[in-house]
């Protein structure tokens, strides 16, 4: 993905949550935040996700899928519902 025109990796991972590394083989830190500091996710259907984090100043992040991101937002639901099976918080 590109964030603030840098080419990058997001990562999602189930226990760990959001990652975003630089693009570059040196893979270096961008930023990193959990599960529970996501407010809320959207994309624009065409190749943007916005993912706003509650950081104290609402952080919202913008980033360039450069392809659709409906696939991203389908596993991060689907994380998200695990996490709430676990978590015994169902109906």
């Amino acid at each position: 993905c590109v964030w603030q025109g840098k080419n990058a990796q997001l990562v999602i991972h189930y226990e760990d949550g959001f990652t975003l590394l630089e693009g570059t083989t040196e893979s270096r830190l961008l930023w990193r935040y959990s599960f529970d500091k996501l407010r809320n996710s959207s994309d624009d259907g065409k190749r943007y996700l916005w993912l706003n984090f509650d950081t104290g100043d609402d952080m919202e992040v913008e980033l360039d899928m450069e392809c659709c991101p409906k696939p991203i937002v389908f596993i991060l639901h689907n994380f998200l519902s695990a996490k709430i099976q676990r978590l015994g918080l169902y109906a």
